[in-house]
């Protein structure tokens, strides 16, 4: 049976015509492929992920990396994350946070610093566009932010309201 996976991988990847491809796919997985009825932007729904070593942030911390940070960065996140015991965690979750949006959003053109990750007052994170132009109208972007010692992750998802 793997072999057979294998296989159909295989030839899925070097077919040419898309609907060949979600034959062999079906086919594969066992199961059906729809295209369904064409979305409405008003329904559509987006994720974006990200993960990011933290190493990075800790050997060229705010003190030594300013001008980097200022380009990537809100002066509101700078001195969120610059108070905290452990500014790289900081740092490295935030910037996880607007690659997962901007992914989130697609081939619109922003830049890190139009988003700004800020927390409300119960801690949790939550986004603010500067340009709300590259948001489609009546939606949304929520964000869940992780970390551990060495990694930080986060989800991004544009909803409708």
């Amino acid at each position: 049976r793997p072999y057979f996976l294998h296989s159909v991988v295989r030839r899925w990847n070097y077919s040419a015509e898309p609907v060949a491809r979600e034959k062999l796919f079906s086919a594969a997985c066992g199961i059906i492929i729809s295209p369904g009825p064409p979305a409405r932007e008003a329904d559509m729904y987006s994720v974006g992920i990200d993960v990011q070593d933290i190493k990075p942030f800790r050997e060229k911390p705010y003190a030594a990396a300013k001008r980097f940070h200022e380009r990537i960065f809100t002066a509101g996140e700078i001195e969120s994350c610059a108070s905290r015991a452990d500014a790289a965690d900081g740092f490295a979750a935030r910037f996880a946070a607007k690659e997962a949006v901007m992914k989130a959003l697609g081939p619109k053109r922003i830049f890190p610093k139009d988003i700004e990750i800020s927390k409300d007052p119960d801690g949790r994170p939550f986004v603010t566009l500067r340009r709300k132009s590259v948001l489609p109208e009546n939606h949304a972007v929520s964000i869940s932010i992780s970390h551990t010692g060495d990694v930080a992750a986060a989800v991004a998802i544009v909803h409708p309201l």
